[in-house]
């Protein structure tokens, strides 16, 4: 938030995040999402400085980057598809803003260059994180087909005192978690939001440089497992 926004804006968003019990409530009763929340924010932060030092310096950022990517993943696989807006939006930047460029045959090396070696990184920590892979490398296809085709953990949850199968999870789901469980002070918070970009946005363009679309990736990166879980019903 301070590289994006200013130190204000990350004074605010770290508290608002201290303070939602979600935060907190997971650390000990499910370790994995804290982790990967953490992976999650400095992988976006570590793209965001690869993205606007590409031209130089970049390579520490690409691996700082594929570590957080790394952690992730080894933490739990589906973490793969929850920095895919971060990615695209990385790789439309590099697009809009090295244009002219993309007519010499040395930046398509170069973003080459980058993805094996993010690539690899991550695949590495990744099989790290998991001993049994050591023994046996199969175990990533059946990981991969199994977290597809078959549903983890418990088999039944409850939302607002109705129970349902976690093999059939309602595609209302984030819609009535939004509603029965989120803090209030995050919903109203959220909604003045909304508010404040629809009736005064020139505030906001006026105070920060590039608003609209750091705000429009945001939303893609909050809006992108929502909208996943709608079409497809996903777990």
């Amino acid at each position: 938030s301070k590289k994006i926004f200013n130190k204000e804006v990350a004074y605010l968003a770290t508290f608002l995040c201290l303070i939602n019990p979600f935060f907190f409530g997971h650390m000990s009763i499910n370790p994995k999402d804290t982790i990967s929340c953490f992976a999650l924010v400095w992988f976006a932060y570590f793209t965001y400085m690869y993205c606007i030092n590409f031209d130089k310096k970049r390579l520490r950022f690409l691996i700082s980057a594929s570590l957080f990517m790394g952690v992730g993943v080894g933490t739990r696989l589906p973490f793969l598809a929850v920095p895919i807006p971060i990615i695209i939006s990385a790789l439309f930047f590099i697009i809009v803003t090295h244009s002219t460029k993309f007519k010499e045959y040395q930046i398509y090396k170069k973003i080459f260059f980058d993805f094996f070696i993010f690539c690899s990184i991550t695949f590495l920590l990744m099989t790290i994180a998991w001993p049994y892979v050591h023994s046996s490398p199969d175990i990533l296809v059946k990981a991969l087909t199994s977290y597809v085709l078959y549903p983890h953990g418990p088999v039944l949850e409850i939302m607002n005192g109705n129970y349902y199968e976690t093999a059939n999870t309602p595609r209302t789901y984030f819609f009535n978690f939004f509603i029965f469980r989120i803090p209030i002070f995050v919903l109203i918070t959220l909604l003045t939001l909304i508010i404040l970009l629809k009736t005064d946005n020139k505030f906001f363009t006026s105070k920060f440089d590039d608003f609209k679309n750091k705000i429009i990736i945001i939303f893609s990166i909050v809006l992108f497992p929502i909208l996943i879980h709608a079409i497809f019903q996903v777990k």
